[in-house]
């Protein structure tokens, strides 16, 4: 990363505790820049084959505890497929990727064009460093349906004694079809 994104992730590195030449291996999915930086063109034959010389060289050369961090839309769709295609949704999440922990965050470049998002490049890149130096515990979930309001009280009672757990994420989402 160079110019101004390069200086803008310097200053989120050092904030998270990062050196960049002690740190971070940055490389490209691919060894060009498309015309007009039109990353849209990149045909898709072009970003496979730059994915496997990419996880060639994660798999062969980085520190086994080295977490992968895509930046942006490409690069998170040549590294993890096509089922990746949108950093919004996917950024700050821990997945899985050549036996390697793998979190995808924001392109620098997003930042300087919507300057709102450097908190988000920012928080991400700490947790970056936290799974680095801590590891990560992928959480246990439990799957709770409800198709009926007893099932429901069962669930609520089931919950009940995680309530006060501080270490405890509860999740919900509560769907309904009809008048229930």
């Amino acid at each position: 990363f160079v110019g101004a994104s390069g200086h803008l992730l310097d200053e989120i590195w050092e904030g998270a505790g990062i050196d960049r030449k002690r740190d971070v291996y940055a490389t490209n999915v691919i060894s060009y820049r498309p015309l007009n930086n039109e990353i849209g063109s990149i045909p898709a034959e072009h970003l496979a084959e730059g994915a496997e010389r990419l996880k060639e060289k994660l798999c062969h050369f980085l520190n086994p505890k080295a977490v992968i961090v895509p930046t942006g839309n490409v690069a998170l769709r040549a590294i993890l497929g096509a089922g990746y295609s949108r950093v919004t949704k996917w950024r700050g999440s821990v997945l899985e990727y050549a036996g390697r922990w793998c979190i995808p965050t924001l392109h620098p470049a997003a930042c300087l064009r919507q300057p709102i998002l450097t908190k988000t490049l920012a928080y991400d890149w700490s947790k970056i460093r936290r799974v680095v130096d801590h590891g990560y515990t992928k959480p246990q979930r439990e799957l709770v349906v409800a198709s009926s309001r007893a099932d429901l009280e069962k669930a609520y009672e089931f919950l009940q004694p995680f309530a006060s757990d501080p270490d405890c994420t509860l999740t919900f989402d509560i769907e309904c079809t009809r008048d229930t």
